[in-house]
């Protein structure tokens, strides 16, 4: 056999997969390189055990190259193609290329979007972060999310009390006076403690489950200028979370 010949056989044996994953199903095109269309159009529940045994199937005809959208579904499926002797990217969404006029979305054509380019090599594949480095941002989503119930709480606090004419003048909000102020208010307002007490102990729980969330942060990444200001960080939560004290009327409870 001649190397041109040996060349397109090669070639021939390459089979390009475009998956659609969602939570439920995952939508497999498949595409040899020597054809114009998906030669098939699977739909399959979301179970790796299931995927695993289609892949094999489909891997006694050639080279198996597989690719999906990056979304929620993070990389538990590349991870598990990967390890079971298959290549599989992840793909940026925003750089697949769209054809004009095409509104309506459905999984099978979505897969066989991602097969065709993937076979021109027009793809941008992105980086797969290591377990520890998902686990990091995961704690860093977590930290946002909770600050944001944090302020959520606090101007809900401020809102409602300034509704009914009350408003710190004693410095900055949040701060030692404030806290004090806070504590008169809730003792000179007992038709509005439900209330009061019920927000404030939401902020103190979410400052908290974030002060313990910046703890972790610290002991993993001790030394570096994210740590220094952490520590700083947890110092003010400390302040914050003494509010608990309204709900059972106790002194300076530390988190």
């Amino acid at each position: 056999m001649s190397s041109s010949a040996t060349a397109v056989a090669a070639a021939r044996s390459i089979i390009y997969l475009g998956l659609d994953v969602h939570k439920d199903s995952i939508t497999i095109a498949v595409l040899p390189v020597v054809t114009k269309a998906p030669t098939r159009l699977e739909r399959l529940p979301n179970d790796l055990g299931k995927v695993k045994k289609c892949l094999d199937r489909l891997a006694h005809d050639g080279e198996l190259r597989a690719c999906y959208e990056a979304s929620g579904a993070g990389y538990v499926l590349h991870r598990a193609v990967t390890e079971w002797g298959y290549a599989c990217g992840v793909i940026a969404p925003s750089l697949i290329p769209k054809r004009p006029g095409v509104q309506r979305k459905h999984d099978k054509r979505d897969a066989a979007d991602l097969a065709r380019p993937a076979r021109a090599g027009e793809l941008v594949v992105v980086r797969i972060p290591s377990v520890a480095e998902e686990r990091v941002r995961d704690v860093v989503r977590c930290r946002e999310i909770v600050q944001r119930e944090i302020l959520k709480s606090r101007h809900y606090i401020l809102t409602f009390l300034a509704r009914r004419g009350f408003v710190s003048r004693d410095g900055t909000n949040w701060c030692t006076p404030h806290l004090k102020w806070l504590r008169i208010s809730r003792r000179t307002r007992p038709r509005s403690r439900a209330k009061i007490v019920s927000c404030i102990a939401s902020s103190t729980r979410c400052c908290c489950i974030s002060c313990s969330d910046e703890r972790n942060w610290i002991a993993r990444s001790s030394g570096s200028p994210s740590c220094r200001r952490s520590r700083r960080w947890c110092d003010s939560c400390n302040a914050t979370a003494a509010l608990g004290a309204f709900r059972d009327g106790a002194g300076h409870r530390d988190c």
